[in-house]
């Protein structure tokens, strides 16, 4: 139903992008789909950007070696 579609498009979205930046290792991609995130309304950019920031330092064993760039 189009009340249900509305809530459900953007974590769909989300997750595809999310898909896409795991595949091809994109920061950028990463981090606007991480700001994107509706828990992530009250965070400003530059706490986003710490967070995600140590958010992949802290996972860098398990990253394919693309995101240690």
């Amino acid at each position: 139903p189009p009340g249900v579609d509305a809530l459900v498009a953007r974590q769909a979205l989300n997750q595809e992008a999310t898909v896409q930046a795991a595949l091809t290792c994109d920061r950028t991609l990463a981090f606007d789909v991480f700001m994107n995130d509706p828990l992530m309304g009250a965070v400003g950019l530059a706490e986003g950007r710490q967070l995600f920031d140590d958010m992949v330092r802290n996972t860098l064993n398990y990253l394919p070696e693309a995101w240690r760039g």
